[in-house]
């Protein structure tokens, strides 16, 4: 077919109508960021070396690090290129510009080998991540009770703790036994016996809840050397990937998809409330593209970047090619004429 033909709907792959409404979408309304659950196998030693793995929730943007000829040739780990394995369709931004977004290059670890008995340092440091993750979030609970009992009117935590659970600031990793053992023992402390332990910890920092978030941003930008479902190793390594996650900078502006907004701009909310909805009933579309609720996300789990405010630009601003397949070209320059003249040309197929 000529590429500059429209495909009719029969002909269309599901996964082609898919690549075109989240196209549009995130043109229209910004980035999604959605969730991947990462294993961490339990550490030797630990009480709970047998059990299965712990659990992190990433919610992350993934790119690749390559020129569009390169994503074509079959990659040294497998005979599939890159397009073959994820898709024809993509947005390629520039690393630089892309800083606005905290956009950085990925760590790479891999997982123990069941066949030599190793547990690998790279897994380790990980994990050793999730037991930082575990003191923290311990030590945020009983600063929030100590400051509030000392600072009932004014205290910071009376804003930010009811959110602790929905940001998991609570012992996630813990054999059951001892996770009701240490919430006993720290229901028991007054707020008396708290602050002399908090007062050895005042160090240079940012409130320990802070702390926690910041070990979750870590953790998101892990990814495993090796791909279990194609049974490869060093297939993801290959990719050279980078991510845009949640981030804590003040030139950062994305939402959680769910929950209120807090922001002193009465217009900006409502932007951003109107772009939250608008990227809302993109997934419901393509749920029902594909005709199975299962194949959407998770959307209390996703996180909308809409743009930076260190340049006032939005997502589309910084994206610098458009690739879709070869017979989508003059349809998708149609579809993005009226969303930014700009890209019309930006359009590669591929």
């Amino acid at each position: 077919m000529d590429g500059d033909e429209f495909l009719d709907y029969a002909q269309r792959s599901k996964r082609d109508e898919v690549g075109l409404e989240i196209l549009c979408s995130t043109l229209s309304d910004g980035l999604l960021l959605t969730p991947e659950t990462v294993s961490v196998a339990r550490l030797p030693g630990s009480e709970q070396e047998s059990a299965p793995a712990a659990t992190i929730l990433q919610s992350r943007a993934c790119f690749t690090f390559s020129t569009i000829d390169n994503l074509a040739e079959p990659n040294q780990f497998l005979r599939h290129s890159h397009l073959d394995v994820f898709g024809r369709w993509g947005f390629g931004l520039n690393p630089v510009a892309s800083r606005d977004f905290e956009m950085c290059p990925v760590t790479y670890y891999y997982g123990p080998d069941p066949s030599k008995g190793s547990y690998p340092l790279s897994s380790a440091n990980l994990h050793a991540l999730l037991e930082i993750r575990e003191l923290l979030s311990q030590l945020t609970l009983l600063e929030a009770k100590q400051d509030l009992a000392d600072n009932p009117t004014t205290s910071e935590y009376q804003k930010v703790q009811p959110f602790f659970k929905e940001a998991g600031i609570e012992l996630l990793y813990q054999p059951v036994e001892r996770l009701s053992i240490l919430h006993r023992k720290r229901e028991m402390l007054s707020p008396e016996q708290i602050r002399p332990v908090l007062e050895c910890l005042q160090t240079d920092k940012r409130p320990l809840w802070q702390l926690v978030e910041a070990i979750d941003l870590i953790v998101g930008l892990f990814q495993n050397a090796d791909s279990s479902s194609l049974g490869t190793s060093m297939y993801y390594y290959s990719q050279m990937e980078w991510r845009i996650t949640r981030s804590l900078a003040p030139s950062f502006l994305g939402v959680p998809m769910e929950g209120e907004l807090h922001f002193d701009n009465d217009e900006l909310e409502n932007r951003i409330d109107s772009a939250r909805m608008s990227k809302a009933k993109s997934l419901l579309k393509v749920s029902e593209i594909y005709g199975d609720p299962s194949e959407g996300v998770d959307i209390g789990q996703c996180y909308l970047v809409i743009g930076s405010l260190l340049t006032s630009k939005k997502f589309r601003d910084y994206v610098d090619v458009i690739i879709c397949p070869a017979p989508f070209v003059s349809e998708v320059r149609t579809l993005i004429s009226g969303i930014s003249e700009r890209l019309v040309n930006k359009v590669v197929g591929t």
